[in-house]
């Protein structure tokens, strides 16, 4: 066995909890609650919250879900 093959072999290796925990609380720390695209996805978010409240549809629906999964991924822990 060659030693391409041995390095074909092995599966990857998964960051351990406690550095994945790290990275995010440091990706965290980095957004600040004033920054200015953390605050226009928030206005976005406020306008699309109202218009499903106003509109309940499956299209307004996505869009929402689409953009709370954006600021969930963005910023850890600024959903409201």
């Amino acid at each position: 066995m060659t030693s391409e093959t041995t390095l074909a072999l092995r599966a990857p290796v998964a960051p351990s909890s406690l550095s994945l925990k790290i990275w995010v609380s440091r990706r965290v720390e980095r957004v600040n609650s004033n920054h200015p695209v953390l605050n226009a996805l928030e206005a976005q978010l406020r306008e699309l919250r109202l218009r499903y409240e106003h509109h309940p549809s499956e299209h307004n629906r996505y869009q929402l879900v689409k953009l709370e999964r954006l600021i969930t991924e963005w910023a850890p822990g600024s959903l409201n």
